[in-house]
């Protein structure tokens, strides 16, 4: 099929080319031709199941190019190693506190090493495939639902695909390309449910709990709600127990949040034991030193167990631990909805990070307004601060059977106040 339309508009077509045998096939592929201002030509590929589709994105592409927005000429030789390095160039601009820098040296972030595999990047000898041969359907097909095959969440994926997403429109705003195609972004997850209650919580501290060194560190994270990575990287100059007053560093919490938090008192009374003049609040303790001793700590107690998981919709299921060649269990919900996802064996229940959704909980379960407990969390988005609240089952079946007593009581005192009085 190849179609062509008025002179200057274009044209649509499906290539053809011969098999072994001699015979002629087309490409189910619809591809569009069409020329720039200087005179370029531009032949690419389209994602269009018909014609009229492809005749759409054809008309789209030469309004671009009206404007001087067609492609540049080296476009089709542009290699994902390129938009890569124009990505970790911006992050670097921005000291983005998501750019993590390696023991060799070299800089990555969250889900690029995937991206890496995907496009086969090997460095700057070998930049990986051209950014032309990107496809929507081939992203959708060959990494969301291939990384979903492996037992892969969606959270992580994510990570993949917001950094692809991001690199096509830095070079959509450079120029570099003429339009940015679609990278579909699976939606975000639920927020985790693990949570420790206030009884639970007094529980690290019994003689079957965690050890007491870590007590001091247990104690800021449920009653403070900060962030473990950050808790372990406070120093004492940030301090000052006699006014109750702790004060964050913008470059080491998440939300670069730099207003001053009072101390609980029960936070207050642990530090002052082993209050110094200067270094870190925890000098001694690592971040996987304290999940390791926090982990072992959760199964002895029984607020967590090893068990069978799907990734994504984190179904359950008790089963004995895998050994040699046996495979993975397949998640039965997501068979329903024609996903093969196997399910992983590993430790499911409360971590450290789960003391920061346990404070929003205590808090609120003492009436705090959210508006207040936010300030001790340092969220600034409502959004992002209800993916950590919990409400405790028993609280709300408490709530349910007050109802009645209080709405008899206010018709008691309405009933009371519209009674006539007796003017003497």
């Amino acid at each position: 099929m190849s179609k062509r339309g008025k002179y200057g508009n274009g044209r649509v077509y499906q290539p053809k080319w011969k098999d072994k045998d001699g015979t002629v096939r087309t490409v189910e592929k619809f591809y569009i031709q069409y020329y720039d201002r200087d005179r370029n030509q531009h032949r690419e590929p389209t994602d269009a199941k018909t014609e009229t589709e492809a005749r759409k994105i054809l008309t789209a592409k030469l309004g671009e190019a009206q404007k001087g927005n067609a492609p540049k000429v080296d476009e089709k030789s542009l290699r994902y190693g390129d938009l890569r390095a124009d990505l970790l160039h911006h992050y670097r601009i921005r000291k983005s506190r998501s750019l993590e820098l390696l023991s060799d040296g070299s800089e990555t972030m969250k889900g690029l090493t995937k991206l890496d595999e995907f496009f086969g990047y090997k460095g700057e000898h070998d930049k990986g495939a051209k950014v032309a041969t990107f496809t929507s359907r081939a992203w959708e097909n060959n990494f969301i639902m291939a990384r979903r095959g492996e037992g892969v969440s969606d959270a992580t994926i994510r990570n993949s695909a917001i950094l692809l997403r991001q690199m096509f429109n830095l070079a959509l705003s450079a120029k570099r390309i003429s339009s940015a195609p679609k990278v579909m972004v699976p939606p975000s997850p639920e927020a985790r449910e693990e949570y420790l209650s206030k009884e639970q919580f007094d529980s690290l501290f019994a003689r079957n709990g965690m050890p007491k060194k870590f007590h001091p560190v247990l104690a800021f994270l449920f009653y403070q709600g900060v962030r473990i990575g950050e808790t372990l990287s406070i120093e004492w100059k940030q301090l000052d127990l006699n006014a109750g007053v702790f004060k964050p560093n913008a470059a080491k919490n998440k939300t670069a949040n730099t207003t001053p938090k009072s101390l609980h008192r029960e936070v207050v009374k642990v530090l002052r034991p082993i209050q110094r003049a200067s270094g870190l609040l925890f000098d001694g303790i690592t971040q996987k030193m304290f999940e390791k001793a926090f982990r072992r700590t959760m199964l002895r107690l029984k607020f967590g167990k090893p068990t069978w998981q799907c990734s994504q919709c984190r179904a359950t299921k008790d089963a004995p631990a895998p050994t040699g060649e046996d495979r993975a269990l397949e998640c039965p919900n997501c068979r329903e909805n024609a996903l093969q996802v196997p399910m992983q064996y590993h430790y499911v229940g409360p971590t450290p990070h789960c003391l920061r959704a346990s404070a929003v909980v205590y808090y609120r379960e003492s009436g705090m307004p959210d508006a207040m407990i936010m300030e001790i969390t340092g969220h600034s988005s409502p959004k992002s601060f209800l993916g950590y609240s919990r409400t405790r089952a028993e609280m709300i079946k408490d709530k349910m059977d007050s109802a009645e007593l209080n709405r008899n009581r206010i018709r008691k005192e309405d009933a009371k106040a519209s009674r006539p009085h007796l003017v003497a």
